[in-house]
C-alpha cells in the first residue's frame, strides 16, 4: 500500500467547519464531527484555532465559516495521506491514540510546515462510533500541537461499506514569504466531504459520481456565500476498493474534465487501494477564495418568498436507507431502480451566476437532514411554508419510497420522507417579493426547473410543509 503522494503545487488553505447557532454567544464551534459533537472535542477545536498566530475566523452563517489570515503576498503548500487499510488493525485493537500517532507520522514524512499550518481529517467509520471519533482526534490535536499545527477539524462518515476505519489526513501550509497568491482583503471559505455510498449505485464504468463529489462541496460554499467565489480548488484522494483498482485512471480523468467544465482548479488528484473497502469513495477537500466585502448576511423576514431548483433524483444522501428499501425487488426491478437512483447531484454554480445583481436572501442546499437544515437559520418568531401548488413534483422512486412499494413494510411516514430526502427539491433561495419572478426567470434559463415554492411569514420558528404525497401536513421545529 503506498500512500497518496504529495502534490508540489501551490494551493490556498483548505479548512472545512461548520458553527452552531450560539457562534456569537459563547464561540462554540462545531467544525464538522457532527450533531453529537461532544463538548471537549469542540472546545479542543476552537482552542486549536486560538494559538495559531495569524489565523482567526472572520465570519461566519449557518452553512459555513469565513476565515482569515494576516497572509497577504504568500504562498500555499498542500500534502495528503493515509495509512489506508492499517486502520482496520487498529479499529478492531480499540487503538485510536496509535491510529492518530502513526497517521501523524506517516503524514510528516512528506510535509514541511511553514508559517500557518492546518492539518484537517477526514475519518469513515463501519459503524457509528463518537467514541472513537472523539478520541482520534484528541490523539491527532495533541501531535499537532508539537508542530504549531491548527486541527480546525474535518469530516466524519458512517460508512457500512468498510471494514474498520479510515483516516485521510490533509495539510496546509502558508509561506509568508511567497509571492503565489495575494490574500489581502480576502477570506477563505472550504468543505470537506465525499459521495458515501452513491459511487455502488453507479454501473463500473460509469464515473458521474465525481459530479455528486463536487456537487456536495461546492454547493455547500456557493450557498454559504450566496454567489460564486472568486477562484475555487480542488483536491481530491480518491479511495479505490477491491474491484475497481482498473478503474482509477478513468475516474481521474472524468473528475479533471467535470473540474475544467466548471472552473475549478483541480490540484491534488491521487488515489490509494483500500481492499477493506467496497465501491469507490472521493476523499475532497474543495477551498474558496472570496473578497470579504462579499461575505454575506443571512436575513430571513416575514414576505420573503421561497424558490426551490429542480433535483432531478435523489442526490447524495439517504442512498443507504433507499437501497435498503429495494432488498424485496426481483433483481430486474431492482436495476430499474438503481437507474433512478444512478442521477448525478446538480451543481448550481450557473443558477448562482444567473442571480448575479439580484438580492438573494438566504439559500439552503437540501442534502442531510433536508428540509429540517431550514431551521438552522430561521428565526424565532417566523415560519416557512412549503405549499404544494407547484410544479417541482418529487420524482418517481420517491413515490414508490413513501409508498412501500419497494418492501413489505407499511408506507413511510412524510416525517421520514421530509427529514431524509430532497423530494424533488435540492436547493431552496429566499427573496423580497419583488425580485422573486425575475429570479425564476433567470434560473429557468440556466437549471432544469425552478419555481415559487412557499413563503415566510410570522410563526413559531417551524418548518411547515404541504406534503406532494397526500393530503397531510408536516411540521419541523427547532425542539424536535
Amino acid at each position: 500500500m503506498e500512500n497518496i503522494q504529495d502534490s508540489n503545487d501551490s494551493l490556498v488553505v483548505n479548512i472545512f467547519f461548520k458553527v452552531t447557532d450560539n457562534f456569537e454567544n459563547n464561540m462554540s464551534i462545531n467544525f464538522g464531527y457532527g450533531l453529537k459533537k461532544s463538548g471537549s472535542i469542540e472546545e479542543q477545536t476552537k482552542k486549536s484555532i486560538e494559538v495559531i498566530p495569524g489565523l482567526r475566523v472572520y465570519s461566519r452563517n449557518d452553512f459555513g465559516t469565513f476565515l482569515e489570515t494576516d497572509a497577504k503576498l504568500c504562498s500555499l503548500y498542500f500534502h495528503n495521506s493515509t495509512i489506508g487499510p492499517e486502520g482496520e488493525n487498529f479499529y478492531n485493537n480499540n487503538d485510536m491514540e496509535g491510529f492518530a500517532g502513526k497517521s501523524y507520522n506517516n503524514h510528516m514524512k512528506g510535509c514541511r510546515f511553514w508559517d500557518i499550518n492546518i492539518l484537517v481529517n477526514h475519518l469513515m467509520i463501519q459503524e457509528d462510533n463518537n467514541k472513537f471519533r472523539d478520541e482520534f482526534v484528541k490523539a491527532l490535536t495533541y501531535y499537532a500541537r508539537k508542530n504549531n499545527c491548527a486541527i480546525p477539524g474535518g469530516e466524519t462518515a458512517t460508512m457500512n461499506n468498510l471494514s474498520g476505519m479510515y483516516a485521510g489526513l490533509s495539510s496546509i501550509s502558508i509561506d509568508k514569504s511567497g509571492n503565489d497568491y495575494d490574500l489581502s482583503g480576502k477570506v477563505l471559505i472550504a468543505h470537506a466531504d465525499g459521495v458515501g455510498t452513491k459511487s455502488l449505485i453507479y454501473k463500473l464504468g460509469d464515473y458521474s459520481f465525481v459530479i455528486d463529489a463536487i456537487a456536495m462541496n461546492y454547493n455547500d460554499i456557493l450557498v454559504a456565500l450566496l454567489g460564486v467565489p472568486e477562484k475555487t480548488f480542488v483536491s481530491n484522494g480518491l479511495l479505490a476498493g477491491l474491484g475497481y483498482e482498473e478503474q482509477v485512471k478513468g475516474i481521474k480523468k472524468r473528475l479533471g474534465t467535470e473540474c475544467n467544465i466548471r472552473n475549478l482548479s483541480l490540484k491534488v488528484n491521487n488515489h490509494a487501494v483500500m481492499p477493506n473497502f467496497r465501491g469507490v469513495e472521493c476523499d475532497m477537500v474543495m477551498t474558496s477564495i472570496c473578497d470579504r466585502e462579499k461575505v454575506p448576511v443571512y436575513n430571513v423576514e416575514e414576505g420573503d418568498v421561497i424558490i426551490g431548483v429542480d433535483s432531478l433524483g435523489i442526490g447524495s444522501n439517504g442512498l443507504t436507507a433507499a437501497r435498503s428499501f429495494a432488498d424485496k425487488l426481483s433483481l430486474e426491478d431492482k436495476i430499474k431502480f438503481y437507474e433512478m437512483l444512478a442521477v448525478p447531484t446538480p451543481v448550481f454554480d450557473k443558477v448562482f451566476n444567473a442571480l448575479e445583481g439580484l438580492k438573494i436572501k438566504w439559500a439552503e442546499h437540501n442534502t442531510g437532514g433536508s428540509f429540517t437544515k431550514l431551521l438552522k437559520f430561521l428565526p424565532q418568531g417566523l415560519r416557512m411554508y412549503i405549499h404544494r401548488n407547484h410544479d417541482l413534483k418529487p420524482q418517481e422512486l420517491f413515490y414508490m419510497i413513501k409508498n412501500g412499494i419497494l418492501r413489505v413494510v407499511n408506507p413511510v411516514t412524510n416525517e421520514r420522507m421530509y427529514s431524509y430526502f430532497n423530494n424533488g427539491i435540492q436547493l431552496t433561495l429566499g427573496f423580497n417579493k419583488e425580485d422573486s419572478e425575475e429570479a425564476v426567470s433567470r434560473i429557468n434559463k440556466v437549471s432544469n426547473k425552478s419555481g415559487i415554492i412557499g413563503r415566510v411569514e410570522k410563526g413559531k420558528g417551524e418548518v411547515m410543509i404541504e406534503s406532494m404525497y397526500d393530503d397531510e401536513m408536516v411540521a419541523f421545529t427547532k425542539n424536535q
